[in-house]
Order: structure tokens, then C-alpha cells, then sequence
């Protein structure tokens, strides 16, 4: 399989790899990762379409529209031609609703923690710019609640003590995901991820944060007013877990 083959595949199916247990699909996102401009184009392609999914949810189908179709057609006095291709265009648009329906279902079950949490570390596997920089974490506390809309964020004691590097922001599901990166002693980073816990849908609650190995990242998540947190770093939970 090459990086076309792979691409075209994952196009198809727009599932995630936590998502499916076709090898083929598995296969596929192994391939495109080894490219991040085609891992890029891959997770943009299953965030277009959850966007557009989300948009379409807006306008919901009524219930009773197969029948409307139905009854307009036996109503009207056609022959019996014109009315059989009548009743073939009311099953087809029956069959189009029930495709659509699966449709919405799967992109409704993509717009999740889970995928929200696959892409941001996806993210992390690929190269990307800080918008803004500064050593101060209220530095950059700041500048993501008066330049991209991300209020009430805290940062916990572990993570303020470090020095900062820098942020910025993506869009997902219709909300600025903020991300400020850190520096250990050790000179590695460390990455928190934030965005309005009502852009994810279940994600972990106050009370019980969720941990998460994702490829050579371990996740802690957890929610705190109306945010949800994802901190990320290459180290083992322990670690990881006294930056909290």
C-alpha cells in the first residue's frame, strides 16, 4: 500500500484508529504518519467533516417526511408510469435518508473526547508554530484569554512553576483549542492542551480525570470550570502527574 493507496482509503472509511479494527484502515494511518503533511491532510479531512456534520445537525430531517412523499404520490392521478416512477424516486430518497442517518450517527460518535484527544496529540506529532512567546506562564494565560477567546483558564501549581515557551490556538468543533507549551529541567517540553468543555462531548469530569497512553505521549485530562484540560509529555505517568 502506498501513501495514495493509504490516503484514499482513510477518505473512505474517516475512521480513526481507535475507532476500527479493519487492518486496512489501521495500515493506512500507519502509512500517512510517516508523512506529517499527509497525517495533517488526514486529521483536517475527518475535522471538515465533523464541522459539516455539526451544521447539518442544525436542520434535522422530520420524522414523517418518507410519508408525506408517499401520500403526495398516490394522491395525484398519474399513469401508472409516471406514478411508478414517483414511488421509485420517494424509495430512493427513503434509501438517501437512511444513508444519511448512518452517516450523522458515525460523525456524531467523531465529535468525542476521544477524537478530540487523538487529533491534539496528532498534532503534537507534527511540526507546528507558536503564534505567541514568552518564559511567563501568565504570559500566555493571558494572551489566549484576550486574543483567542479561551476564559477562565488555570494552570496548575506544577505547570506555573516552569518556565514557559509559548501558545497558540487551532479550531475544533467550532471552538479555539488553546495550547501553551512548557519547558522541564530536563529540557524537554511539555504540552496543555485547553477548550470549552461544552466543544466535548463526554469528556472526563471533575471528579475523576482520565489517563491515556497515546503513541510515546502520556495524557492526563481532567475539567475545572467550564474547561477541559489535556496535559501531554513524553515521560511516564508519575512524572507527569506531579506537574498537577
Amino acid at each position: 500500500m502506498d501513501k495514495q493507496e493509504a490516503l484514499f482509503i482513510l477518505q473512505s472509511s474517516r475512521f480513526e484508529p481507535h475507532e476500527t479494527t479493519d487492518a486496512r484502515v489501521t495500515e493506512a494511518w500507519q502509512i500517512v504518519h510517516t508523512d506529517s503533511a499527509l497525517a495533517a491532510r488526514a486529521l483536517e479531512d475527518i475535522r471538515v467533516d465533523n464541522d459539516f456534520a455539526i451544521h447539518l445537525q442544525r436542520y434535522p430531517v422530520p420524522l414523517d417526511l418518507p410519508a408525506r412523499i408517499m401520500f403526495a404520490g398516490q394522491r395525484r392521478t398519474l399513469g401508472w408510469r409516471r406514478r411508478a416512477r414517483v414511488l421509485g424516486l420517494a424509495a430512493s430518497i427513503i434509501l438517501l435518508l437512511s444513508f444519511a442517518a448512518l452517516w450523522f450517527a458515525h460523525n456524531r460518535a467523531a465529535v468525542s473526547f476521544a477524537s478530540y484527544r487523538t487529533e491534539m496529540i496528532g498534532r503534537l506529532e507534527n511540526r507546528f508554530d507558536l503564534t505567541f512567546h514568552s518564559q511567563r506562564p501568565p504570559d500566555l494565560q493571558q494572551w489566549l484569554e484576550s486574543k483567542r477567546g479561551l476564559h477562565d483558564t488555570h494552570l496548575p501549581d506544577g505547570l506555573q512553576a516552569l518556565p514557559g515557551i509559548g501558545c497558540r490556538t487551532w479550531m475544533w468543533n467550532g471552538q479555539p483549542a488553546g495550547l501553551i507549551c512548557f519547558l522541564l529541567e530536563n529540557g524537554e517540553p511539555v504540552h496543555l492542551f485547553v477548550i470549552s468543555r461544552g466543544a466535548v462531548p463526554r469528556g472526563p469530569s471533575v471528579e475523576s480525570p482520565a489517563y491515556r497512553t497515546v503513541g510515546n505521549w502520556e495524557t492526563i485530562s481532567w475539567t475545572s470550570g467550564d474547561n477541559l484540560y489535556l496535559l501531554a509529555g513524553r515521560m511516564d505517568r508519575a512524572a507527569l502527574e506531579k506537574l498537577l
